[in-house]
């Protein structure tokens, strides 16, 4: 080996050992990029296990609201439609008072007096004389009308 390949070799070796050393260098750039990465992340995953901590509590926080409006439901509503029932039988008992009056027509030289009553202790047909006791007024009427105009043909 002459001197001229002996120092092309040296410097060869001198460039190899440049590389490593860049090469050693990027990698320990890329290290710290990496744990600087790490560390963003471990401080987005506390951010959201903070945020799930949260939503959990919000979640038992409305079960708890949809429970008590079940229980609310299931004990208040019932109370409500037999007070909104109530209220319908009170206003049909204190609307129509001619139920419990007779009804009265008058000709030329007699009076029919038609008198209907109809009483029960099943509430169910109490609301069903309610109900339909106006219908039958109306029956009632119709034929009494027909009625006295019969006897007022057979009069004149």
């Amino acid at each position: 080996m002459n001197d001229t390949q002996a120092e092309r070799m040296v410097h060869l070796l001198e460039e190899i050992r440049d590389g490593q050393r860049l090469q050693l260098e990027r990698q320990a750039q890329a290290l710290q990029r990496q744990e600087e990465l790490l560390a963003q992340q471990r401080e987005r995953l506390a951010g959201l296990s903070q945020r799930s901590g949260q939503a959990g509590q919000i979640l038992e926080k409305s079960a708890k609201v949809v429970a008590s409006a079940r229980v609310l439901v299931f004990i208040v509503l019932p109370f409500v439609v037999l007070l909104l029932g109530f209220l319908v039988w009170v206003l049909f008992a204190r609307v129509h008072p001619q139920a419990r009056r007779g009804r009265v027509m008058r000709w030329q030289s007699a009076v029919l007096t038609l008198t209907m009553d109809a009483k029960t202790k099943n509430p169910v047909r109490r609301v069903m004389m309610r109900l339909i006791s106006r219908m039958v007024q109306r029956a009632l009427d119709k034929d009494l009308s027909a009625l006295a105009d019969y006897v007022e043909r057979l009069a004149a």
